[in-house]
């Protein structure tokens, strides 16, 4: 089924230009949806607004500073072509199941470095902060509720 749900989804994104404005539903929204579809009037349009629900969104980060808000999922940081990239992880960010995804867009992450720093005491795997050295790389952390973590 899962299979399924997820081949359609892929076709109604494909089919985007001719059907209406996306729009992001709420988690009850979508449950409700989906509870129990016996009559088959799942729209393309509702899984577009499935899919624009439920996808995270990509964050471009081009300047060398950047401190992370609500929403922030996936980081795409651009600005290594010019100095060393800081991103700080604040304390109003430190909520259990919040995960987030940096990648060194640029791929010049070994001449000028993505750092990335907590706010108070929190910590990325025990450490003050953590360091992406490698070109193009990418790095996945998660927060426990008190603390960062790798995974």
């Amino acid at each position: 089924m899962r299979r399924f749900i997820l081949m359609v989804v892929a076709a109604a994104l494909c089919c985007g230009a001719a059907l209406a404005t996306d729009t992001e539903r709420s988690r009850a929204d979508i449950l409700a949806l989906f509870a129990d579809n016996t009559s088959g009037d799942i729209s393309p349009q509702d899984l577009r607004d499935f899919a624009v629900s439920v996808m995270p969104a990509v964050t471009v980060i081009d300047t060398n500073q950047y401190d992370l808000v609500d929403g922030d999922c996936i980081l795409h940081v651009t600005w290594t072509d010019s100095s060393e990239v800081t991103l700080r992880l604040s304390s109003d960010q430190v909520v259990s199941g919040r995960w987030i995804v940096i990648k060194d867009g640029d791929g010049n992450a070994s001449a000028n470095n993505i750092l990335i720093s907590t706010e108070a005491s929190e910590t990325i795997e025990g450490a003050a902060g953590d360091t992406l050295a490698t070109d193009l790389q990418v790095v996945r952390y998660y927060c426990d509720g008190t603390n960062w973590w790798k995974w």
